[in-house]
């Protein structure tokens, strides 16, 4: 279609000629306005208004479109002839307001899985350092009164003044108390004894000073006593013996507040560096201690994070000390490698009958019948207590006597143990058998800290 091109901006009272027409512009009616041009007295060009065009329009027709609100004029070029419109666009209008959003769409296919991230870390095996936190290996009985070991494996209680029983206490099958199921907790009931330097502790230990040393480690445990008490934490290290080995290192002490429920405590300690340390010259001898003050006069205050005297029941289940600022879930090792830990510091072999075997060996000569615990790897050269014990080697031999060395060929102390029982009228080269002739019969091996 062919178009007149008007000016964009047109004034009031312009005018335009095309094709033998004068167009006019009228500011107040918005649009152009045609007239013939040139003089003479033919007649101008028609102008009609409707809401259609007109059925017969000469060249230069002007037609007022009345529905649509357009001027148009009809224009022939010689080629073709058609309506033009020669309106001006007014002002573009304000934008209307949004429509209401439409319905939504329905959801997409699911795509397809992604690829498996890769395995987490394993969790650190033998986080926990101290060994029978779970109070499962009893080896010397099931309860103490005395001072020393006696009871739980590589428990031990320290007295002065004060007294205490320790023992072994079961719990409930199913409880939910303390998790993972857990078979025995340890007791202490003490009883004080008024005194400034009189105390009642319970301790364990991790053999070899180098643990933890310079590190930040936390230590944790399940407790409960009789009544609302408070107990004191407190680790030292110790440098050894023999030779001219560095003074004892006592780390600040916590306090631990119990209540009468079974509740986990968890206490956060920086253990010193050990450079510039002297260690002992007898080899296995150092350890980092852990001190649980359930008694304690005023002299030790300071180490007890001063909880005074009192007496009471205290209970304890999974004590652990591991590496870090976080207590982790207790490590729960198998019984026999639990076990198997604890005969580093203790063998106890017991008899329930006469006639029992408990090892055997070889008669070394005449008077000595030799035993070897080399299955074992002892801290230390063990000291040696039994009772009521025979050799049973063509015919029962007495034993008199007994006295354990260490071979340390191809191994540090504790390495290649053996026992020589003394008997006599043994023959040279024979086997023998180790037995009990009662029911009272013990073998103890003992080298604790």
């Amino acid at each position: 279609m062919a178009v007149i091109n008007f000016p964009d901006s047109p004034s009031d009272g312009d005018t335009q000629d095309v094709g033998g027409i004068t167009y006019t512009y009228s500011s107040s009616k918005g649009y152009w306005t045609a007239a013939a041009s040139g003089g003479g007295g033919g007649g101008g060009a028609s102008v009609t208004t409707d809401d259609a065009a007109p059925s017969n329009p000469s060249d230069g027709d002007l037609w007022w479109d009345s529905d649509g609100g357009k001027m148009y004029v009809y224009y022939d070029d010689g080629a073709s002839s058609q309506w033009v419109s020669v309106s001006v666009p007014g002002a573009t209008g304000s934008t209307g307001p949004a429509g209401a959003d439409g319905a939504d769409g329905t959801n997409g296919v699911d795509g397809a899985d992604g690829v498996d991230g890769a395995t987490g870390a394993t969790g650190i095996p033998w986080r926990n350092k101290f060994i029978n936190g779970n109070f499962d290996i009893w080896q010397r009985g099931t309860s103490q009164t005395n001072n020393g070991y006696g009871s739980a494996d590589m428990w031990r209680t320290s007295l002065n003044g004060s007294t205490a029983t320790v023992s072994r206490q079961e719990f409930t099958i199913g409880q939910t108390d303390v998790p993972n199921n857990p078979h025995y907790y340890g007791r202490i009931v003490t009883t004080s004894s008024s005194g400034a330097g009189n105390f009642a502790i319970w301790r364990t230990y991790v053999e070899d000073v180098r643990n933890f040393a310079g590190e930040t480690v936390t230590v944790s445990f399940w407790a409960k006593a009789d009544a609302a008490k408070s107990i004191g934490v407190e680790l030292s290290q110790i440098f050894g013996t023999g030779g001219s080995p560095s003074s004892n290192v006592d780390i600040t002490p916590q306090t631990v507040d119990l209540t009468t429920t079974w509740t986990r405590y968890t206490k956060t300690f920086s253990v010193p560096s050990i450079s510039g340390k002297t260690l002992g010259t007898t080899v296995n001898t150092s350890y980092l201690r852990m001190h649980l003050w359930l008694d304690a006069g005023s002299d030790y205050d300071s180490r007890s994070s001063g909880i005074g005297q009192q007496s009471g029941t205290f209970e304890f289940s999974q004590v652990q000390i591991e590496s870090g600022s976080t207590a982790s879930d207790f490590e729960k090792r198998p019984k026999d490698l639990e076990l198997s830990l604890c005969r580093r510091y203790l063998f106890y072999n017991e008899s329930y009958g006469a006639g029992r075997r408990l090892e055997v060996g070889f008669i070394n000569s005449s008077t000595v019948f030799m035993v070897n615990w080399s299955h074992f790897n002892f801290r230390a050269t063990p000291t040696i207590s039994y009772n009521n014990l025979a050799c049973q080697s063509n015919g029962s031999k007495t034993i008199s006597a007994a006295t354990t060395s260490v071979n340390t060929t191809g191994g540090g102390a504790g390495y290649g143990t053996y026992t020589n029982f003394t008997i006599s009228g043994g023959t040279t080269g024979y086997c023998g058998q180790l037995r009990a002739l009662g029911t009272d019969t013990y073998l103890i091996l003992s080298a604790e800290l």
